[in-house]
């Protein structure tokens, strides 16, 4: 069966790349990718399912046209030391 090259947005590896350690990758793979980066080489969907796997980042979003916008709302309710907000830190 031949491979099946699909279209990734560089912004979409860059971002994937600034999630996972390249130590976790491997040296193949990061080859692949420094190649897929400079436009010399196109990854096919086998190389993308194993860098989805290696990067636990779910499969879908390589294939959208920016990177997710990553939102933590429970770090608005961290407090310092266990205070209250507003109250003073002794």
């Amino acid at each position: 069966m031949p491979a099946v090259n699909v279209n990734i947005q560089p912004e979409i590896i860059h971002w994937a790349l600034s999630q996972t350690p390249e130590e976790k990758l491997g040296n193949k793979l990061m080859n692949n990718i420094t190649k897929w980066l400079d436009g010399t080489k196109t990854p096919a969907f086998n190389q993308i399912e194993d860098f989805s796997k290696k990067a636990n980042i779910p499969l879908g979003y390589f294939f959208l046209q920016t990177p997710p916008a990553e939102q933590i709302p429970l770090l608005k309710y961290r407090t310092v030391n266990s205070t209250q907000p507003g109250q003073a830190v002794i």
